[in-house]
């Protein structure tokens, strides 16, 4: 157990350092991925198995996540600590609402309903961001919002698209798709 957690610490820690130092300088239009946002993303959307800590309810999950994620953003990009914490951990929770809403007969999740769900978080991350980081004065948080976010959009889509698709081949979610069902 504390292997994971002092992996996904590793994990958020290098996806903040690529993400400020390597990414930077391969922007597109501006835009720079928010690997850090797409790694808390994904991690929240899908389930992580045999974790005895985080099982009530997910709640201890998504706010250690939350913590993480928050704090590493916090530090490499804002002056202060609190705004990405937050952040996260209302779009945590959000998030793990509107999955209990969606979730297949199955128990899985299709791959529009988290490209849909991952673009409207990460739109009110940055609406979040931007209330938050300016005392939540109405008027000054579209100067917070970034100016190419589509974008923003289209880059993060890419790696969460990469992330998604990555975890279904690691967790052979689909794996039964194929098989012939006699007795239903």
């Amino acid at each position: 157990m504390w292997k994971r957690i002092l992996a996904i610490i590793a994990l958020f820690y290098l996806f903040a350092l690529l993400q400020n130092s390597f990414f930077v300088h391969y922007s597109l239009l501006g835009a720079v991925p928010d690997l850090v946002f797409v790694l808390f993303f994904g991690l929240v959307f899908v389930p992580i198995k045999n974790l005895r800590y985080f099982e009530i309810g997910g709640a201890y999950r998504i706010i250690f996540l939350a913590v993480c994620a928050g704090f590493f953003m916090d530090t490499f990009m804002y002056p202060y600590l609190g705004p990405s914490i937050i952040s996260f951990l209302i779009i945590g929770f959000a998030l793990r609402r509107v999955q209990l809403v969606l979730l297949n007969k199955d128990g899985r999740y299709p791959f529009l309903y988290f490209l849909v769900i991952f673009i409207i978080s990460l739109l009110g991350y940055y609406m979040l961001l931007g209330l938050i980081a300016n005392r939540l004065s109405p008027f000054k948080f579209l100067a917070f919002f970034p100016p190419k976010i589509i974008f923003c959009i289209i880059y993060d889509s890419i790696f969460a698209t990469v992330f998604f698709y990555i975890y279904n081949a690691m967790y052979k979610i689909n794996f039964n798709a194929r098989q012939l069902r006699l007795f239903r």
